[in-house]
């Protein structure tokens, strides 16, 4: 998982496909081993605040759909949504303005 770590580090500094930060960005949130943990929220903790810089709305706003798609997806397995929520909290500038995506009306 270190390859995460160094994938996130170049996509916060240089320009990237999007397609590949959306690869990137979904592998991250599915990896919610205990043996990895922390590299997996350190690779968050860069890539998250280089997404809307990096993406464009569009491919944003496919990244909000594919957190909760992964959300409605594994919603069986607690370690995985732990995960994901805690990805959420410890980023609210980032999914503040799409919490419509995650919480129900």
């Amino acid at each position: 998982h270190w390859a995460y770590v160094n994938v996130s580090s170049f996509v916060s500094v240089f320009e990237t496909p999007a397609k590949i930060i959306l690869q990137v960005y979904v592998a991250l949130l599915r990896a919610h081993q205990q043996d990895s943990k922390e590299l997996v929220r350190s690779a968050l903790d860069i890539l998250l605040p280089a997404l809307p810089r990096r993406l464009q709305t569009e491919d944003f706003q496919k990244a909000m759909k594919y957190t909760n798609k992964i959300i409605y997806e594994e919603g069986n397995s607690v370690p995985q949504l732990a995960h994901i929520w805690q990805t959420i909290t410890r980023h609210p500038s980032i999914f503040f303005f799409h919490r419509h995506h995650f919480v129900p009306h």
